[in-house]
């Protein structure tokens, strides 16, 4: 509900089944980024998504976006061509940036 919130603006955020029936219209596939509240839910759904055969889904052109660093991992060793990020490696990236600005002075 969240993601869909800040996305309101940018994207239309629909569910598989929606997603499915728009894949079938445009005869395409369509980009897209995979998130739930949590972590296990989210590897579920790319798992469910990464299956040979799966033609509404291509994962080069998916973002997949956990919540824990262990779900992260768990997609990367599928190694189908998810694009994949970690709430934790993006803290990490500020937390970082932070503390380089707090050197300086900032």
């Amino acid at each position: 509900q969240n993601l869909a919130h800040l996305m309101r603006d940018t994207a239309q955020v629909v569910d598989q089944v929606q997603a499915v029936k728009l894949c079938k219209q445009l005869n395409t596939t369509i980009p897209r980024l995979i998130h739930y509240p949590s972590t296990a839910e989210t590897v579920n759904a790319a798992y469910a998504l990464a299956r040979p055969g799966e033609l509404y889904c291509d994962p080069r052109h998916t973002l997949v976006l956990c919540e824990r660093d262990w779900g992260a991992q768990e997609i990367r060793k599928l190694n189908v061509g998810f694009k994949v990020l970690s709430a934790a490696e993006i803290i990490d990236d500020l937390l970082r940036e932070v503390r380089q600005w707090a050197r300086h002075g900032f």
